[in-house]
């Protein structure tokens, strides 16, 4: 088995083969989106679900981390760090949006973003997306309210209300039961609008479990190959199902697998295009509807059209849609790149370093303990 140890795992700081997953992941979706769609057979917006997962496992060990280091989660300096992650290119992208809709009228839903706009710029545009099943403009968006709702409140429920409590723990797995509960029971057509909370939260369970060194040791067992080829098969089999609950557990038992593993599945993870595109993954993820609904277009075609052997003359072909396909990636990759290089980047260096001067400062004032969490244990 190549399990590794609690202290190798505590001195891990990235983990490349996660970046590798949500490259996987964003692949899955951006499949699912495409003409057809190719992987419509399979649901592929269930990548989706595994980015929900690994988001909750992140911020809840990085949040461990801080709280074993410091004492305590510097509130502010998260959220500065999440606002500068988050929030500059999902604003970004919807000015683009909104310039498009009313620029180009032969959109799709093009009166939709006008009248949801409220909802976009704070962040509860999961309520008319989800419930009015549309597609563009910006619908992707949806799956930004809920981490962002999640994001604000979880610090404050894990690690100022309950800050080193040993029931911490308990209480997630006790809100896992009820969300998922709740979400089984919820209408289909509502059911994004619960469901996804329990997926992060889900991964917040698997970073607490994994940061106490007596759940580690029993969770390292997860890390055996025949575990992790198992829970990959189940997840894959289970994107097919209308309910997410079994794919979303596969998931979470993978994490910890590859979390826990030095070997088996984390190495062709860690390749470096898989790495680079799970980098590029958030840009990716804001930008890919926009150029399919791009290409599209009859103009876009009639270029398209001219490729060689004419492979778009009949728009409906599995070649056609191939091709269209392709195109989509490449020219997706390319903007992504940008984007990430050139914005997304400077704007999460620019957040890291004031949330680091913030949290100087308040280290450097006594009085400054209250803001820090009870400290019970």
């Amino acid at each position: 088995m190549n399990a590794i140890t609690y202290d190798e795992y505590q001195s891990r700081r990235y983990l490349p083969f996660l970046d590798g997953l949500r490259a996987v992941s964003i692949l899955a979706v951006f499949l699912w989106h495409s003409p057809g769609p190719l992987l419509g057979f399979a649901r592929g917006g269930r990548g989706v679900t595994v980015f929900f997962v690994l988001s909750g496992y992140l911020i809840t060990m990085l949040a461990l981390r801080e709280e074993s280091t410091r004492g305590y989660l510097d509130l502010g300096a998260f959220y500065l760090r999440r606002i500068f992650r988050i929030l500059p290119l999902y604003y970004l992208m919807l000015a683009v949006n909104l310039v498009m809709v009313n620029r180009l009228p032969w959109l799709p839903n093009d009166g939709e973003l006008n009248s949801h706009l409220p909802a976009y710029l704070f962040y509860f545009q999961d309520f008319p997306i989800v419930l009015n099943r549309f597609d563009y403009p910006f619908a992707v968006a949806w799956s930004l309210a809920i981490e962002e709702k999640f994001y604000l409140l979880w610090p404050i429920i894990g690690f100022v209300l309950l800050a080193r409590s040993r029931y911490r723990t308990q209480l997630a797995v006790g809100l896992f039961a009820i969300i998922a509960t709740a979400g089984l029971l919820t209408p289909l057509n509502a059911r994004d609008l619960v469901a996804p909370y329990g997926t992060i939260l889900l991964g917040c369970i698997a970073a607490m479990l994994l940061h106490d060194r007596r759940w580690f040791d029993r969770l390292r067992v997860l890390s055996s190959p025949w575990i992790i080829v198992t829970a990959t098969i189940v997840s894959l089999v289970a994107t097919s199902s209308l309910i997410a609950l079994p794919f979303t557990i596969a998931v979470a038992i993978l994490v910890v697998g590859l979390t826990t593993s030095s070997g088996f599945g984390t190495h062709w993870l860690s390749t470096r295009p898989l790495r680079h595109l799970g980098q590029l993954s958030y840009a990716f993820y804001l930008t890919h509807g926009i150029v399919f609904l791009l290409l599209e277009h009859p103009r876009s075609l009639e270029i398209l059209d001219r490729a060689p052997f004419g492979l778009l003359s009949d728009p409906g072909t599995l070649e056609s849609r191939l091709l269209m396909t392709a195109a989509a990636f490449v020219i997706t990759l390319g903007i992504s790149e940008l984007l990430h290089r050139f914005f997304e980047v400077p704007m999460i260096t620019l957040g890291r370093r004031i949330a680091n001067r913030r949290s100087a400062a308040v280290a450097a004032v006594p009085s400054a303990a209250g803001l820090r969490g009870n400290g019970n244990t």
